[in-house]
């Protein structure tokens, strides 16, 4: 009987003490239900807005710990859509987007931190067209339940990356904000 106790007993411990471990892990792993990828450029005087899709995206994120995050997402550059087909076929094209050679924009996390509740700055490789620049980006990520969401706005500058050439018609700098809703 006692030997029967002490098993038990053993067990028990062993068996709850896995718990927080398993999870942790479950609850750091998010599935995208939706998103939205837009942009916003100077172009001829005017705001052109497009946005991009195909997001694929693998996103390890626990706000207890933030710098333990691994967020890892592409895009399909062909996605690209400005509301002209014309203007949406050149950006396609060598001199823009290549998306021949290119076919997807990468954005890897290299370092997360928390700013203040739920507000994070992210260090991430941002690679375009086979070039890869390190950029913060500061987001936000709010949960209820099972749910989340992360917002976040950066500027780029498209130069950086060899979309385009320099000139006075298009800006050098691009507004992207993307919003991802995820499940658990």
């Amino acid at each position: 009987m006692k030997n029967t106790c002490f098993i038990i007993s053993i067990l028990s411990c062993l068996v709850l003490s896995a718990f927080p471990a398993t999870t942790n892990a479950q609850h750091s792993k998010w599935e995208v239900t939706d998103y939205k990828i837009s942009f916003k450029i100077k172009n001829a005087g005017f705001t052109v807005h497009g946005t991009f899709k195909g997001l694929d995206a693998h996103i390890n994120f626990d706000e207890q710990h933030p710098e333990k995050a691994k967020l890892e997402a592409t895009i399909d550059a062909k996605s690209i859509k400005t509301g002209i087909n014309m203007r949406d076929n050149d950006l396609k094209e060598e001199k823009y987007f290549d998306v021949a050679h290119y076919p997807v924009i990468s954005m890897n996390s290299v370092s997360v931190q928390k700013n203040k509740e739920h507000t994070y700055t992210g260090r991430f490789k941002l690679t375009i067209k086979g070039k890869t620049k390190v950029i913060s980006v500061p987001f936000t990520f709010t949960q209820q339940n099972d749910k989340g969401e992360f917002k976040g706005s950066f500027t780029v500058n498209r130069l950086d990356f060899g979309v385009g050439t320099s000139g006075f018609i298009l800006a050098d700098d691009a507004d992207v904000t993307i919003t991802v809703s995820v499940k658990q």
